[in-house]
């Protein structure tokens, strides 16, 4: 039984849907913030999310680099932010000291490089994508192994996880969690409960 393996469900609309998220034994619960996502959620409905996560689990929003101020001032209420752009250490250390970001999540795209850099950031994780995106490359699990080894910040895989393939997942790579957003969802934005327990109980078995 892996109790300790972080869970976060990232992307909730509703906050039903987060306390759906957190009764199934999710420890990280996720807003996104960028308007070119179909999983964006207004401003007071982040805080309305933000307010009802309190003291159950960890709140996260979800912004990237040319994100507006006021999207940025909401996430800076939120327990971690997570940065999912184009942003350079520079770009992000900048950011957290304008916007007092105490503690901040960083999602990439695997490489043994760019690991390396984000681990220097004092980051509170990070959040790998493991898919490749139609690029048809696989995911180079040993080549993970061993540079993971050398890494100080925890990782949370994602990427294309579901029901079906996390326990893979957790096995092989074994990460201290694992991160899902699309592989839960009945429709794009909307989780369904039934999913996302029964990922969790996967992943956690």
């Amino acid at each position: 039984m892996h109790h300790a393996l972080l869970i976060k469900v990232c992307g909730v609309t509703t906050v039903a849907m987060a306390l759906d998220a957190v009764d199934a034994g999710a420890n990280l619960v996720g807003v996104v913030l960028l308007q070119s996502s179909p999983r964006c959620v207004s401003l007071s409905m982040a805080q309305a999310i933000r307010e009802a996560l309190a003291g159950k689990a960890e709140s996260v929003a979800l912004v990237a680099r040319g994100v507006d101020d006021a999207s940025l001032c909401i996430a800076s209420t939120f327990d971690c932010v997570q940065f999912h752009g184009e942003e350079t250490p520079e770009e992000l250390r900048e950011i957290c000291a304008t916007f007092h970001i105490k503690r901040a999540m960083k999602g990439f795209a695997w490489s043994p490089e760019a690991a390396h850099m984000w681990d220097q950031c004092n980051l509170a994780r990070l959040v790998v994508d493991s898919a490749t995106g139609g690029s048809g490359q696989r995911f180079d699990h040993a080549a993970f192994a061993e540079s993971r080894r050398n890494l100080k910040t925890p990782i949370l895989l994602a990427g294309g996880l579901t029901p079906m393939n996390v326990a893979d997942a957790v096995r092989t790579l074994r990460p201290e969690g694992v991160d899902v957003s699309s592989g839960v969802e009945s429709s794009k934005g909307v989780k369904d409960p039934r999913l996302v327990r029964e990922f969790i109980a996967i992943a956690r078995r």
